[in-house]
């Protein structure tokens, strides 16, 4: 089985996000493999760079900062994350052109960039839908916040999962929603930055080896202003 890349964060690892940034820029920068990266890596470490100081205005447990520092990091977060997934596709697509049919060769171009491996184990193919897709209801929650959360696929372990995608939409129609999130758990918390009262649907999607799976069920939650 083809090597691939493992990110294990969730939207809410922050300083993660930027740790991981800031690595594959270190070993992707001069590396002779990665001519030309996509995402260009300052725009990477532009948003990693605005992530730490998003980390700094949030400040640290017990000194928190205002509602609005932490819907500001989250957005920057997820920013970043983008440009992640971004580079680690362009990381996975230079490696098995350079690589050809030489798997171990391609694992050692991508473990030069600064990401790491997923293990092998996946299974060929689309994943089924995940299950048990539903709101969580939390005190812990501000108003504007909305929980989702859900189960992996029957028969699929934590380790056929590269990832998932959360998407969401104010219509009905799967196909006009915009992913918004990709954690690694299975979890996700949203904020509504609207400034009004919004309804919002949402759906998950597993993704292994660069495969979306089956999607769920539509959640719906309204989240205040």
């Amino acid at each position: 089985m083809r090597p691939s890349i493992a990110i294990n964060l969730d939207n809410e690892d922050y300083a993660g996000w930027a740790n991981l940034a800031n690595r594959t820029v270190s070993g992707i920068s001069g590396n002779a493999s990665f001519t030309t990266p996509n995402p260009a890596l300052i725009t990477v470490s532009a948003a990693s760079a605005a992530v730490t100081t998003g980390i700094a205005v949030w400040g640290p447990v017990g000194n928190r900062g205002s509602h609005g520092s932490l819907v500001d990091l989250r957005s920057k977060t997820l920013t970043l994350a983008h440009l992640v997934r971004s580079l680690a596709a362009y990381v996975m697509s230079t490696a098995a052109v350079l690589a050809g049919d030489d798997d171990t060769l391609m694992a050692a171009i991508i473990t030069s960039s600064g990401f790491t491996l997923k293990r092998t184990g996946a299974p060929v193919g689309a994943l089924p839908m995940v299950q048990n897709f539903r709101q969580i209801v939390s005190t812990t929650l501000h108003p504007s916040q909305g929980e989702v959360a859900w189960t992996l696929p029957l028969g699929v372990t934590a380790n056929n999962v590269d990832f998932f995608k959360v998407l969401r939409s104010t219509g009905t129609s799967l196909a006009a929603a915009v992913v918004i999130g990709y954690p690694s758990d299975t979890k996700f918390i949203d904020t509504n930055t609207t400034g009004a009262v919004v309804i919002y649907n949402y759906w998950c999607i597993p993704v292994a080896h660069g495969h979306d799976g089956v999607p769920s069920a539509m959640v719906t939650i309204t989240l205040a202003a």
